[in-house]
């Protein structure tokens, strides 16, 4: 017995640490009494549930902030709860509304529910003037089909960059490419990429009978993005070096992002277009200047994100960049290169004057 008393105590201690080991892994605490025998434990299963956290997807951050944003239209950074400030959103003009982060927003722009299905008269796929991933993946998420089909053109020689104004330069820019994308595909210089594709609509008789004698019809797509920061616009970084100098001027000053979305019709002509713009808040003790740009930065590479592809190396979508950032006023969307209430604005336009169009060329007399 006097053997059998040691093996058996140490048999309770096993027993009893296995326990422990268990309770403080699954649930991080250790509830018997004050002993600080066992903090290191728990702060190592706080740790352990932290790391867990860090490693989620990059694309499930992507949705819990989009999903801020579209409920909210002002994407607040979930590590800082707290913040509530005014919003002010642009949808295509100059009209902004006021609003607050308890406005109720009665749809959605996360649906993958294809919104030209309201438009039966809009011809699809459209052509997609961009070779941008955002705007790609935006359109994705909205379930509007797309084909691409880009030539590109000399940007910087469009405009003034020191004295124009973001809103008319990101215009001017969706248009040049508009006109010379299109001028590319009336030429017949596009047939390798339409060939490949078959346009269609659930449009009525009478429309349909309209385009019978052309050879296409097809609604084409093109856009364009700055970011602005205390008065100077900003593209695509041209180097490393830039992409710290612009990084660095956020954390003193906050960016705007200025896009454009520009749609016309193919045989019509018919065009619309608008400019959307949003405000990315920097938080200032993560962001203090050159140093933490720089390592951010090198972050990013490391990470290897698209930094040099991105307008002023701006990517709030990044779960690098996500905890630099307090709050965005606008929608992640029109951040990240195309604002999906814009779009639909746009979609519903177009529509609407190919309904005129329509009506008109019916009440015009037969040249016979």
């Amino acid at each position: 017995m006097g053997k059998a008393l040691p093996i058996l105590n140490a048999f309770v201690v096993v027993a009893i640490t296995i326990q422990v080991i268990v309770r403080v892994w699954t649930t991080g605490s250790w509830t018997c009494g004050s002993s600080g025998l066992f903090v290191g434990v728990r702060g190592f299963s706080a740790a352990r549930r932290r790391a867990a956290a860090s490693r989620e997807s990059f694309w499930g951050r992507r949705r819990r902030c989009r999903w801020t944003a579209a409920k909210a239209d002002v994407w607040v950074n979930p590590t800082c709860p707290t913040v509530s400030v005014p919003l002010f959103m642009s949808s295509g003009s100059a009209n902004q509304q006021e609003s607050t982060t308890t406005t109720t927003i009665t749809t959605t722009t996360t649906t993958t529910t294809n919104p030209m299905d309201a438009f039966p008269n809009l011809p699809r796929p459209i052509l997609l003037g961009s070779a941008s991933f955002t705007r790609k993946l935006i359109l994705d998420e909205m379930g509007i089909p797309f084909h691409i089909v880009v030539r590109p053109i000399d940007e910087k020689g469009i405009g003034d960059r020191t004295k124009d104004d973001p809103a008319d330069l990101v215009l001017r820019l969706g248009q040049a490419k508009m006109n010379h994308l299109v001028h590319e595909i009336q030429s017949g210089r596009c047939q390798d990429e339409l060939s490949k594709i078959t346009t269609t609509t659930t449009t009525t008789t009478a429309t349909a009978t309209l385009f019978s004698n052309h050879a296409y019809n097809y609604l084409v797509m093109t856009g364009d993005q700055v970011v602005t920061c205390h008065g100077q616009i900003m593209e695509k970084a041209e180097s490393v070096e830039q992409a710290c100098d612009f990084v660095a001027e956020y954390g003193q000053h906050s960016p705007s992002t200025v896009g454009s979305c520009v749609l016309t019709h193919i045989p019509t002509g018919l065009q619309v277009s608008g400019v959307d713009t949003a405000t990315i808040y920097f938080d200032t003790d993560k962001l203090r200047g050159r140093e933490d740009a720089e390592a951010l930065i090198q972050q990013l590479l490391d990470d290897q994100a698209p930094v040099l592809s991105c307008a002023g190396a701006l990517m709030v979508e990044h779960e690098l960049v996500q905890p630099y950032i307090t709050k965005i006023e606008g929608t992640v969307d029109s951040v990240m290169g195309l604002s999906k209430p814009l779009v639909q604005q746009l979609l519903k336009e177009m529509s609407e004057k190919l309904q005129q169009h329509d009506q008109q060329e019916k009440l015009e007399p037969d040249d016979d």
